[in-house]
């Protein structure tokens, strides 16, 4: 970009207030970094120089090598150095980490927060913007990555983007700015060049009357409305705005609002004046900044609006800097490199040079010794003759005086001096870096693991403060889109949201939502919709930055398979996370399936230790269960056998006592009267206690009043339960005898 001339002239000056406030700023700025201005081109030159552009020599040494065909080399070792730093930015990706502050605030709603920042960057491409402000930042000092909205194709709804600043130049900051980030800056001018075409499109009513230069001022390079293109500046600036702020308490809650919001919420005034004449309410006066733009061409405010964040949306990475005696001063990792550069470039071309001047002719011989043989050493480079022939005399002028044969000269040879030069410089060149070779790509001293490791670590030491100053613009980009979502994402809407691990998901934005974060959850428990209200809670980012999910992804790739190679035993354990984090086509299906293999309580699902050792005890208990009723049942059969057994004794002795009796018995009607009554008088006096007693616990149990009790056929039986009478067998001890049907049709009762 141009640099801008002097004092402008009185009569150029725009009556416009806000014009002539930002043509004062801009001069502070310009004034402030005049000096470093310049070093930063010579340092963006001298980084990118190559063979073609010469920027690595110094003009006039250049011309003079050029003028009299000297070599004038360019070997930009400076580039890679700088290589190195810059694309393991870009290989180890580092990403926010956004934390849950409380008033509503979740991890959850925080994570989804991480999720919608990751959503503004993919949208906007925002690594492009990162890697050229981390170049601009390491080849000259500084760089810069800002933050714009836009609207939404054929809507009033607005989005975020990270846009990148392709010119470090074009930026002017409040030189008064403490925070290395700009966070505390109060005003910042941006200059663009617009295409002329696309500026009256725009802008159709300055056709034809941009004629003079923006803020009143020239250009080294000429005037700013070139032939194709015009260039406008935006002005942003912070404005203090006073209000009053109403602490109150509201059903046994503190709540904190703008005094006219609370008039807004509290429409009567008795209500309103209840509120704040309680003792328990807290006012005070309170100041906050509004960031305005203007937008200005020539002499004019061409558009202007209110930018919605708290902060001027400028993010700049800084590499270095410094005020010493006064004087600002800003570098990056090529400053310290490039005398050492200009050594190894003059060593180079020296060392071509002094080989150059060297002959190349492999002979030296007397004219007359080859003499007639011309042809054959003209091709001796080029053929492979048998034999070089000579003249060996001068036959003509001097036959006496033999002629000294053709001699053999040395090649060229390389200069001592101009190598070691090269070697020192290149050592220089690392020193001062504080990279090494083995950072390079080159074979270091260095031969065990730890010696590397260690090298390698220094290395990365001396250059972490690009590093620790760029996650600085990170963390600052972070609290922005914090302080600007709940303001852009003011209407209900849809994003198609990617998760950490590469997980698309919806996600329903809704300013009205009382919660922070909503899940709605399908009757098997898979989420179905996510609802977020940026509103509610509040959030901050973490003091520290941690590599994004690839970085992370790939760190666990190469642990995951360290370990299976070491235990493949774990295979069947952790083998689904080692897939999982692969990037072949088929890899989430394979870390499916092996994941189906694992057994759950290696995934958190089975039962616990407690649980565990509750199974145990009950499988135990189980198991004396079935042994004591394999016991009762065996017991339950033995006392059925015994029972069985007695009914057959009785049956039998009844049997055999009837035979015997059967020829004794008289065959008159008197006899048989006569026998009937002796036996029940001997039954009468045998008692049946002890008998009961053992076989009470097969006798039916009495149904009391509910059915009558049968009366005994004859005085001292007792019913059994296959339903026949028995008497005690007094001849036996323990034994019954059956009372026949005929002695118990004999023992009921005559009618009269």
């Amino acid at each position: 970009m141009a640099e801008f001339g002097d004092d402008p002239s009185p009569a150029v000056l725009s009556g416009d207030p806000i014009v002539q406030e930002a043509r004062k700023r801009f001069d502070r700025c310009s004034e402030w970094e005049a000096t470093w201005r310049g070093r930063f081109q010579d340092d963006i030159r001298f980084a990118n120089g190559d063979s073609e552009n010469g920027y690595q020599w110094p003009d006039a040494i250049k011309n003079s090598r050029d003028n009299s065909n000297r070599p004038c080399l360019t070997m930009n070792l400076i580039a890679q150095h700088n290589g190195m730093i810059s694309n393991q930015a870009r290989m180890n990706k580092s990403t926010v980490k956004y934390v849950g502050m409380g008033n509503g605030a979740t991890q959850e709603s925080a994570n989804v927060f991480r999720d919608l920042h990751r959503y503004i960057e993919y949208q906007s491409q925002a690594q492009d913007a990162y890697t050229i402000a981390r170049q601009f930042q390491i080849d000259g000092g500084i760089g810069y990555f800002r933050l714009v909205t836009e609207y939404e194709p054929g809507t009033f709804d607005q989005d975020l983007y990270i846009a990148p600043v392709l010119d470090p130049l074009s930026i002017y900051m409040d030189p008064d700015i403490k925070q290395k980030c700009g966070s505390d800056s109060i005003f910042s001018l941006a200059f663009d060049d617009v295409p002329k075409d696309e500026f009256y499109d725009a802008y159709p009513s300055l056709r034809g009357k941009m004629t003079s230069q923006p803020l009143g001022m020239g250009t080294i390079s000429g005037d700013w409305v070139t032939k194709h293109k015009i260039r406008v500046c935006e002005y942003f600036r912070k404005i203090p705005k006073e209000h009053t702020l109403v602490s109150f308490v509201h059903r046994g809650q503190r709540h904190v609002v703008r005094k006219e919001k609370l008039e807004d919420l509290v429409r009567r005034g008795a209500a309103r004046r209840e509120i704040l004449n309680d003792p328990q309410t807290k006012i005070r006066d309170a100041v906050e900044h509004e960031v305005e733009w203007y937008l200005i061409a020539g002499t004019e405010v061409i558009d202007k609006t209110v930018w919605l964040g708290k902060y001027i949306p400028i993010i700049r990475v800084i590499g270095k800097e410094t005020v010493i005696d006064g004087e600002l001063d800003r570098k990056g990792h090529t400053r310290a490199m490039k005398d050492a550069q200009r050594m190894f470039n003059y060593n180079a071309s020296a060392q071509v040079e002094f080989g150059a001047l060297q002959t190349k002719a492999p002979w030296l011989v007397a004219a007359k010794a080859i003499e007639e043989h011309e042809a054959i050493w003209a091709t001796a480079n080029i053929n492979n003759p048998s034999v070089l022939p000579f003249n060996h005399v001068d036959a003509e002028n001097a036959p006496d005086m033999p002629i000294p044969p053709p001699q053999r000269i040395e090649p060229p040879q390389a200069s001592p001096a101009f190598q070691t030069g090269m070697e020192t410089a290149s050592n220089h060149i690392m020193m001062v870096s504080g990279q090494f070779q083995n950072q390079m790509g080159e074979q270091g001293n260095e031969r065990t693991g730890a010696a590397i490791g260690k090298r390698q670590a220094q290395s990365d030491t001396a250059v972490f403060h690009f590093q620790d100053n760029y996650e600085s613009a990170l963390i600052f980009l972070g609290k922005q889109i914090i302080d600007i979502v709940p303001k852009i994402y003011d209407t209900k809407r849809v994003k198609k949201i990617i998760a950490d691990d590469g997980v698309e998901y919806e996600l329903e934005i809704d300013p009205t939502l009382r919660e922070g974060y909503l899940e709605r959850q399908a009757h098997d428990g898979t989420v179905i919709k996510r609802v977020f209200n940026p509103n509610v809670g509040k959030y901050d980012i973490a003091a520290s930055v941690g590599p994004d999910f690839g970085s992370k992804r790939q760190e666990t790739r190469e642990a995951l398979t360290l370990i299976l190679t070491q235990a493949p035993a774990l295979t069947g354990l952790i083998g689904d996370l080692l897939m999982k984090s692969m990037d072949f086509e088929a890899a989430d299906e394979a870390a499916m399936r092996l994941r189906r293999m694992i057994p759950p309580i290696a995934l958190g699902k089975g039962p616990s230790q407690m649980e565990q050792g509750l199974q145990q005890q009950v499988q135990v208990l189980q198991a004396e269960l079935v042994k004591l009723m394999d016991k009762n049942a065996k017991d339950s059969i033995k006392l059925a056998g015994k029972a069985e057994l007695r009914d057959i004794e009785v049956y039998d002795a009844e049997t055999k006592r009837m035979t015997a009796l059967a020829k004794m018995l008289p065959t008159d009607p008197e006899g048989m009267r006569a026998l009937v009554e002796q036996l029940v008088h001997e039954s009468l006096s045998t008692g049946l206690n002890a008998v009961m007693k053992a076989n009470a616990p097969e006798l039916p149990e009495q149904a009391g009043d509910e059915a009558p009790v049968e009366p005994p056929p004859v005085p001292g039986a007792n019913k059994a339960p296959d339903g026949e009478w028995y008497l005690t067998d007094p001849t036996r001890h323990g034994k019954y005898l059956h009372v026949a049907p005929l002695a118990q049709e004999h023992a009921k009762p005559r009618s009269p």
